[in-house]
């Protein structure tokens, strides 16, 4: 899906190039992180929304976003949701059915997640003027902000790495540096 989609995007590049977490790999990125209430989640480049929805169920955020640019896979992730809200939501945890989640087709340079507490992106495949894009429009983000990155690292004093740890991706281990804004 994701290669026939990034053929039909004129601007396509290497930094869409897909890849997921798998539901072991990111229920342990979420431990790792710590486990107490995060508030509000973003996932950049969310793809089918697969960490999404896994940190909708494992993590505890009130408010979860996916945004990603390549229809397509926007699209699978509507779909899921749309599956999940009637069959799923009502049979979690009260705090769990109130969760707002949403998913954008968008550039996530041009959106605003300026209201975060946690995000996730796969930046593997990020070309270096995307990675320092992103990396600028995160300096607005409040302090304590965590940020998780996949194989890219942050340059600016003005986040602090964590942790780095490998964990598993359905392509196989990578490299998840944890950050906080400070």
């Amino acid at each position: 899906i994701s290669s026939k989609a990034r053929k039909n995007l004129s601007y396509a590049s290497k930094a869409h190039t897909y890849g997921e977490v798998t539901p072991d790999g990111f229920y342990k990125i979420l431990q790792d992180a710590g486990s107490k209430n995060r508030g509000v989640f973003y996932d950049l480049g969310s793809g089918t929304g697969k960490a999404v929805m896994i940190t909708a169920l494992f993590g505890n955020f009130s408010k979860l976003f996916g945004i990603e640019i390549v229809k397509d896979l926007y699209q699978i992730s509507k779909n899921i949701l749309a599956r999940f809200d009637p069959e799923i939501r009502p049979i979690l945890s009260l705090e769990k059915q109130k969760q707002i989640i949403r998913f954008v087709n968008s550039d996530f340079l041009e959106s605003d997640f300026s209201d975060a507490d946690f995000i996730f992106t796969h930046s593997t495949c990020f070309y270096d003027e995307l990675l320092i894009a992103l990396e600028e429009k995160c300096i607005s983000l409040k302090k304590g902000t965590k940020i998780l990155l996949v194989t890219k690292n942050f340059q600016s004093p003005l986040f602090r790495l964590i942790k780095s740890g490998e964990y598993p991706m359905t392509w196989g281990k990578a490299t998840v540096n944890f950050y906080e804004k400070v």
